[in-house]
């Protein structure tokens, strides 16, 4: 099976955090399935919000853990202390409350399946976005297809095998590490910053 690219090893011991929203196809699932799998080993951590999609399909479960799901094993925005999967729990849907709950949680980077619509990031959490989606482009060609490409930062197709996605998913990821890529919502200036007041918190 493909590492994670030619850096690999720094990728994997990493904390990252994991998310999706809609169903995530199954060769990506695998893909990302693969990831968790060879983080958790190396002695890195992976940790998903409970809201994550992800957590919905079987396939991937099945693929990261040989346990049925018990629950979160963290709070929201609690410090993640040990490696392997984690799942974090959330008190809202709200996506920028979610994604500062997995910055607190201590993880490196943030990446996130996007069925359609995409996410806003964070001014101090990388956020690597991938799709599939074709969207307009399958009704009106390639050029709906570049535009739907400057707002993820990997824009994948039902027709690339598992290896390809996961290298070329380790190569955006080694990128932005490094700092030799800025993320699409960074570009764009789609960013977002709050706070979860929990499921009891009121707004004045």
């Amino acid at each position: 099976q493909t590492d994670i690219g030619p850096v690999a090893t720094a990728l994997l011991t990493r904390r990252i955090g994991l998310f999706s929203t809609g169903d995530v196809p199954a060769v990506i699932s695998n893909a990302l399935s693969r990831l968790a799998t060879q983080v958790g080993a190396a002695g890195g951590a992976i940790i998903l919000p409970t809201t994550a999609s992800l957590l919905q399909d079987d396939l991937f479960w099945s693929a990261v853990s040989s346990v049925p799901q018990a629950g979160p094993t963290l709070g929201y925005g609690q410090v993640c202390a040990e490696n392997g999967l984690h799942i974090m729990d959330t008190a809202t849907v709200d996506w920028a409350e979610t994604l500062v709950g997995l910055g607190a949680t201590g993880v490196d980077i943030v990446i996130a399946y996007v069925a359609q619509q995409p996410l806003s990031g964070h001014p101090l959490i990388p956020l690597v976005q991938i799709s599939s989606t074709p969207g307009p482009a399958a009704l009106h060609g390639a050029d709906e297809e570049v535009s739907l490409n400057v707002d993820v930062d990997l824009l994948l197709h039902d027709t690339d095998n598992e290896d390809e996605i996961v290298s070329r998913l380790g190569d955006v990821l080694r990128a932005v590490l490094a700092g030799e890529e800025e993320t699409v919502a960074v570009r764009n200036g789609d960013l977002a910053f709050q706070l979860s007041r929990g499921s009891l918190g009121i707004s004045l």
